[in-house]
């Protein structure tokens, strides 16, 4: 990915921000709908996967400011903050299995299928930027 040009790079990621931001979004307004259905250990797990949420929430806008302005903590920041959500929401849906159908289909649903995979995309395009404007120089 570093072959391509560092503006592409950014409208991709930038662009790869608001689409992970809007499955978030969905996912989080999904989880707290029904995080009174469930007692106990499960909702304890949909609680903590609601502050992954909210944790990728914010720092998504640290992302864009990364990007978009060339800024190199952000950047780092943004992308420590992607792996780190891709690795817990994996250990979070594995530790759903040994629950019920209901609760396991209500933690890994539609959004978290996508929002997981256009995090990872997100996390390629950022990291390529991220080297790229190192290679460059660009960061302010």
């Amino acid at each position: 990915m570093c072959f391509l040009r560092l503006f592409i790079l950014q409208i991709q990621t930038v662009g790869l921000c608001f689409i992970v931001l809007i499955c978030n979004t969905c996912n989080l307004f999904y989880g707290i709908r029904f995080a009174s259905n469930f007692d106990g250990p499960a909702r304890n797990l949909l609680i903590v996967s609601i502050i992954l949420d909210c944790v990728l929430f914010l720092n998504i806008f640290l992302g864009i400011y990364g990007a978009l302005l060339h800024k190199q903590w952000p950047l780092k920041l943004y992308i420590f903050t992607l792996i780190t959500f891709f690795i817990s929401k994996v250990l979070i849906a594995d530790q759903a299995v040994g629950f019920d159908t209901e609760f396991y289909y209500t933690l890994v649903n539609h959004w978290y299928h996508m929002e997981t995979a256009f995090s990872v995309l997100c996390l390629i395009f950022a990291f390529s930027l991220y080297l790229k404007m190192d290679d460059l120089g660009d960061f302010k």
